[in-house]
């Protein structure tokens, strides 16, 4: 069977590719909102990242085919074909809380849509 392009009723509970390294760089304006104990900060802006030296899982490509045809024993030759860079839109916020005169933590998230 040749596959140009995987179906995309194909589901895997297993990882298919990794590791893999990456440079990620941001640029992320942040409203602050200040209080005498408490701080909000809002974000949002752009990132981009380089992805190094990406890995294709065969072994776990091959499970996953064996079980979607009902195959007992498969071979496949997989190669990935991406462009290395990507960017996208990053969106957040966190609250710095005043613990004693000169010590803050505090709790925050992020969220990434991109490429």
């Amino acid at each position: 069977m040749s596959l140009d392009r995987l179906p995309d009723e194909l589901h895997s509970n297993t990882a298919l590719i990794g590791p893999f390294q990456s440079f990620t760089g941001s640029l992320v304006p942040t409203i602050v909102l200040p209080t005498k104990n408490l701080q909000l900060d809002i974000m949002g802006g752009v990132f981009g990242f380089a992805s190094l030296n990406t890995k294709l899982m065969s072994g776990n490509f091959n499970n996953m085919l064996c079980e979607a045809y009902n195959y007992q024993a498969i071979g496949s030759d997989i190669s990935i074909d991406k462009n290395i860079f990507g960017w996208g839109y990053l969106f957040g916020a966190k609250i710095n809380f005043k613990i004693q005169d000169n010590i803050w933590g505090y709790n925050g998230g992020r969220y990434y849509i991109g490429s």
